[in-house]
């Protein structure tokens, strides 16, 4: 078993040396600009954001962007590009902050696992896959849909297996709860820039009061008044957050956050 400490994020810092500390410094720029970083060539270790799709992680690449100064990336080629949640692609590594991915790859060394309560985030990722990143599916869609009962049977399975890879992973992937970052984003921030072996200048926690929530991050306008999930998927889906609440507080972790999408019900 992991020690405590090895998965406490408060604990954990990068491989970085001092002047790689200095160059992370120099991209604060006061016009809260943001641009590639300027680490030598191969000296800075990967850094992984890790999660289940819609889970926070391009709001949280735009947290971080906005607070070091520096293009984050993804492992994917999609709509919000390769480097940088505004859209600028490079291939070559070593320049970028974090490199958003949802499984975690043989490559991930380093990384932060953002957890959110999989009755959220797969009720949004039917919503995303039907209606885009910037649509709201419909709440009448999910009543009595086999479509959205099948996919959410085979959806939560995808969330514990990540959530089995990172219990198994060799290196430090850190837990930040979704969650928890929606209430207090700043703090949230500091703590995965302390894992990276960077400081939050003042200039650029200013740029970040100024723009929290990026052009990604939105609430759906409705509330569910009934229920989307059948009984059974509520099985499933409390047993597989019951296995994984284990994993967390063998760690000395908060357990998995209460869902949101039933708060009205």
């Amino acid at each position: 078993m992991k020690s405590t400490k090895q998965m406490k994020l408060k604990n954990d810092q990068l491989p970085l040396n001092q002047s790689e500390k200095l160059s992370v410094q120099e991209n604060n720029n006061s016009d809260c600009s943001v641009k590639f970083g300027n680490w030598a060539n191969g000296t800075r270790p990967t850094v992984w954001l890790i999660s289940f799709p819609r889970s926070g992680n391009t709001w949280t690449r735009h947290l971080l962007e906005v607070a070091t100064g520096i293009y984050t990336g993804t492992c994917y080629n999609t709509r919000i590009k390769k480097a940088g949640v505004d859209g600028k692609i490079i291939s070559q590594y070593g320049q970028i902050l974090v490199y958003k991915c949802h499984n975690i790859l043989k490559t991930c060394n380093y990384g932060i696992l953002l957890i959110r309560n999989p009755y959220d985030s797969i009720l949004s990722y039917y919503s995303f896959l039907k209606s885009g990143m910037m649509g709201f599916l419909p709440l009448e869609s999910y009543r009595n849909s086999t479509a959205w009962t099948k996919f959410a049977r085979k959806k939560i399975s995808g969330w514990r297996a990540l959530m089995n890879q990172w219990d198994k992973a060799a290196y430090p992937f850190p837990v930040v709860h979704y969650e928890e970052q929606l209430k207090r984003p700043i703090p949230s921030v500091e703590r995965m820039l302390n894992f990276m072996n960077i400081t939050l200048t003042q200039e650029r926690l200013q740029c970040l009061q100024y723009n929290i929530n990026g052009k990604f991050h939105r609430q759906h306008p409705e509330k569910f008044h009934y229920d989307p999930y059948t009984t059974e998927l509520h099985y499933l889906i409390d047993d597989h957050i019951h296995a994984v609440n284990k994993m967390l507080e063998s760690r000395d972790i908060s357990p998995v956050h209460a869902p949101a999408y039933n708060r009205e019900l």
